[in-house]
């Protein structure tokens, strides 16, 4: 298997920390130590080091420089959306690189927050492609919460049934419901599929032909231009960590923590940003301009990779803070060990079972139950079965909050 790492975007949905000079795959920030492009490459070569970088002509350089100086550099001739972007990827691989028609090809994007584990999934699609009549396989994601910033699929014995546009929440839970994934984006194919479409669209017998016909392509996606037409997709799934960075409402929580308005200030200037009320909004100061984008809400609930919580109610005076808020642990999801040095936590156990570990000691909970954590305790929480917990917080106002 052959994997492309498809880095070619502007990244505009991220101004103006993404700019034309540094789109977003490339840029460092505060709490990413790496860049996207970094990160990615950096867990992919740990299961495959047969990894190429798709980008644009401009980006081929900063490309190089993240990876490896050995890593191949596939150069799209201009941004044309994916369609042509993927065809660009398999008849390079096919011409220049010589590639045999029956290898399997995974094309990734890198504006991916995944576990270290996630892409082990990739040889499992590649045993399902291999085992079967089809040329293309996707990676579904099992859905954490009722999202409105995805696509998702309905599928059924590894097959895909039908594409569904992002929904509203209503949809989308009843979509859950149903057993629909999100789209990763993530496309393994038979590079023979992928080179007989191409030469649906234009005639040409070496790369540099393809090349002086890219602009006759159609600017399309490749799910609109070829998947979402076709019967026979196959799908893997995976219930590993993955989030897609490419917009605010995801990245922010990577590289800020929000301030007592649920506002994030990503500043990469020396000047100091102050925040005087903006609720609920991303505030972004850097060299290049100055945005405030407001948070999509659908409801009060923060989504977590553990559940999610709600604020019910908050009170201050003097030094010391009680905040109310109402904890949903999704079924075999479980918050990591973590200590609260300036409150104390109270939980009662609304609804659901599982453990609970306090300072090494392990002990089952259900409803019903009270849980008493005081400061500076070390404590982790497992849901067996989905928790519903009320939990109560009091202490000094302090930044040190719920697992991010």
């Amino acid at each position: 298997m052959k994997i492309v790492l498809m880095a070619g975007g502007k990244g505009t949905r991220l101004w103006p920390l993404s700019t034309n000079d540094l789109p977003k795959q490339f840029l460092t920030v505060r709490n990413m130590k790496k860049s996207m492009l970094n990160v990615t490459y950096d867990k992919v070569k740990k299961i495959n080091k047969n990894i190429y970088v798709a980008t644009q002509k401009e980006y081929a350089d900063v490309a190089l420089f993240q990876t490896e100086k050995n890593t191949k550099i596939i150069t799209e001739p201009y941004s044309h959306d994916t369609f042509a972007a993927f065809l660009n990827v398999a008849v390079y691989l096919k011409y220049e690189e010589r590639i045999d028609d029956n290898e399997v090809i995974a094309l990734l994007p890198v504006d991916h927050d995944v576990s270290e584990n996630f892409y082990k999934i990739l040889s499992e699609a590649k045993a399902l492609l291999d085992d079967s009549n089809s040329d293309f396989c996707l990676v579904g994601i099992k859905p954490t919460y009722p999202s409105t910033q995805y696509g998702y699929i309905m599928h059924e014995n590894s097959c895909v049934k039908k594409f569904l546009e992002k929904p509203d929440e209503d949809k989308a839970s009843k979509l859950i419901n149903r057993g629909a994934v999100w789209n990763s984006g993530i496309l393994i194919f038979k590079l023979s599929a992928m080179i007989k479409i191409s030469k649906e669209y234009c005639f040409y017998n070496n790369y540099q032909e393809f090349v002086k016909l890219y602009n006759t392509l159609p600017k399309n996606s490749f799910d609109y231009e070829v998947l979402e037409k076709l019967n026979n997709i196959m799908i893997v799934l995976s219930e590993e960590s993955w989030m897609d960075l490419g917009n605010w409402n995801t990245l922010y929580e990577k590289i800020s923590k929000s301030d007592d308005n649920n506002t994030n200030i990503i500043n990469t200037e020396t000047k100091e940003v102050k925040n005087f009320g903006v609720k609920n909004s991303v505030i972004i100061n850097t060299p290049y301009g100055l945005a405030l984008y407001p948070k999509e809400i659908d409801n009060k609930k923060t989504f977590r990779r553990w559940g999610c919580y709600e604020i019910l109610d908050n009170y201050s005076f003097d030094k010391t803070s009680i905040e109310i808020k109402h904890l949903e642990i999704y079924q075999n999801r479980s918050i990591s060990c973590q200590a609260h040095n300036f409150r104390d936590t109270f939980w009662m156990i609304l609804d659901g079972y599982g453990e609970v570990i306090i300072n090494g000691s392990v002990s089952k909970i259900k409803k019903g139950d009270i849980c008493n954590i005081k400061a500076g305790d070390n404590y982790a929480v497992k849901a067996v079965q989905k928790l519903d917990i009320m939990e109560i917080q009091r202490g000094e106002k302090a930044t040190d909050g719920i697992e991010k």
